[in-house]
C-alpha cells in the first residue's frame, strides 16, 4: 500500500515521527519521503552494528508509541518482538523511507475498529 493519510497506521506513524524529529510543520506527503537515516538520526560513516542498534532502539520507540499512545493492537500472529524485528530491518536500510516503514507498521498493527 502506498503512503496514504487515510491509512490509520500511516497517519499515526507520521504523527509520532514529526514529533520525534521536531518537524511538526512537515506535510504528510513530504514526510513519507524521509529516509530512514534521518528518522534514526544516523550520521554518515556509522558502522553496521551501530546502525542496527540505533534502528532497533528506534523500532522499540515506534512499537511503544503505536501500542501505548495510539492503543493499536498487534495483528493476529504478530507481537512486540515481530514488530520490532520487522521495523529494525527497514530502519537499518538507508535506501528505505518512512513510507516503507509505514507498510510494516500497517502489517504489524490493527488500529481501532480495523478488520
Amino acid at each position: 500500500m502506498s503512503w496514504n493519510s487515510n491509512n490509520r497506521a500511516h497517519a499515526c506513524l507520521w504523527l509520532f515521527e514529526v514529533w520525534y524529529c521536531r518537524q511538526e510543520d512537515t506535510p504528510f506527503e513530504d514526510a513519507g519521503t524521509w529516509g530512514t537515516d534521518f528518522l534514526i538520526r544516523l550520521g554518515g560513516g556509522a558502522s553496521g552494528d551501530f546502525s542496527t542498534n540505533t534502528a532497533q532502539a528506534h523500532a522499540s520507540m515506534v512499537d511503544e508509541a503505536m501500542s501505548k499512545i495510539f492503543r493499536a493492537k498487534y495483528e493476529e500472529s504478530k507481537s512486540a518482538s515481530s514488530s520490532i524485528a520487522a521495523m529494525t530491518i527497514v530502519l537499518a536500510d538507508n535506501s528505505k523511507t518512512m513510507a516503507d516503514l509505514g507498510v510494516i507498521v500497517d502489517e504489524q498493527f490493527r488500529f481501532g475498529n480495523e478488520l
